[in-house]
């Protein structure tokens, strides 16, 4: 003498699926189904935005040129490099 309550609803373009069994009612759990199903598919969509909008920025920052105190300070930072290997060198008489 069992009741089927349980409530099982799915986004065929998404295939994303929701089952709720939460109350004894299967209305209330078509209900909550619903809301379930529109919170999980607001997520997936705030995802996918997030993900365009980081792709989108990380290719402005890759694209921006470098600032001129950074270019010296990189070119300063070679120039040590390149003495500190030419001391390691053999000792000339």
């Amino acid at each position: 003498n069992k009741v089927s309550t349980a409530v099982t609803l799915r986004h065929r373009p998404s295939g994303v699926s929701v089952t709720v069994q939460d109350s004894r009612s299967q209305a209330i759990n078509r209900k909550l189904a619903r809301e379930r199903l529109l919170a999980e598919l607001e997520r997936i969509e705030r995802e996918r935005r997030a993900t365009i909008r980081a792709r989108r920025e990380k290719t402005r920052r890759q694209n921006s040129p470098r600032p001129p105190r950074l270019k010296r300070k990189i070119l300063e930072t070679k120039r040590k490099r390149s003495t500190l290997k030419k001391l390691r060198g053999t000792v000339g008489e």
